[in-house]
């Protein structure tokens, strides 16, 4: 009686939630490979199962799943936790291809929240040091739209620019914002950064809202670039005390008296 009051409080939260609290029960195999995950694809929900995967970085396995029990399925958060499952596991390529191929082929599975989630798994993304030129970097390769022998080679803001393009609803296109923003300057990714900018300023229909400009400000300021900084605190208002604190460290004196007597008039 008590297993079935719980399996009933269960079903009554929303699919998100019970695959998060069920996928805390389900113990993967140890082997990675493809073949280890068969036997447990008749034991467990496959939804969950490719969840669960998904959050492990388990992308053979999460294809395996999807190959033999979800190849019919009409649900996005099916393709959500499939392309979420490669970018977990490093293999980038494979995850834009599936977006790419979604696009062209059946564009309904890309929904706000599934392209939502495929950008905040490219955000977690730590990056790699480029042992030629010691620079911060993440790429991979991406074959061109227009011609499958010239290939491209973009870097994970690249990608979740390229993602956005999907995204209708404007609240969304801020989160991605945000998240590309703040992905720039904590790893001190100036040039992605400006491409980013750029690309804002573009936006038409672009809500500056204080969050957004406060994360610009200590992107602009993490990657060195205080001038931008300060012209964007004086464009758009956010919290002084950030460009402030950033002139003061770099010995900027006539900057941050010329924000101090803007913060004392105000």
């Amino acid at each position: 009686m008590f297993a079935w009051r719980r399996l009933c409080w269960l079903r009554r939260l929303p699919l998100t939630q019970q695959q998060q609290l069920i996928r805390r029960y389900i113990t993967l195999p140890s082997s990675r490979d493809a073949e280890a995950i068969v036997p447990f694809v008749k034991r467990h929900d496959p939804h969950t199962l490719l969840h669960k995967l998904a959050h492990d970085g388990r992308s053979e396995q999460a294809q395996t799943v999807y190959d033999q029990a979800l190849q019919r399925s009409t649900q996005p958060s099916i393709y959500r936790d499939l392309m979420v499952a490669y970018v977990n596991d490093r293999a980038m390529t494979d995850a834009i291809s599936i977006y790419r191929e979604l696009r062209q082929v059946r564009p309904t599975l890309l929904t706000d929240e599934t392209c939502l989630a495929l950008i905040k798994a490219l955000a977690r993304q730590p990056p790699t040091i480029d042992p030629n030129n010691d620079q911060i970097t993440i790429t991979w390769t991406l074959s061109n739209d227009d011609d499958d022998d010239d290939n491209l080679e973009l870097e994970v803001v690249d990608a979740m620019m390229l993602v956005m393009n999907n995204l209708h609803d404007s609240q969304h296109r801020l989160k991605v914002y945000e998240e590309m923003v703040r992905y720039c300057g904590r790893y001190r990714d100036a040039e992605s950064l400006e491409r980013v900018h750029r690309r804002m300023r573009m936006d038409g229909v672009l809500d500056w809202t204080p969050k957004l400009v406060n994360t610009c400000l200590e992107a602009y300021c993490a990657v060195g670039d205080v001038v931008t900084a300060c012209e964007l605190w004086q464009m758009h208002g956010g919290d002084a005390e950030i460009v402030l604190k950033a002139c003061l460290e770099r010995g900027l004196k006539e900057r941050s008296d010329w924000i101090k007597q803007k913060i004392n008039k105000s």
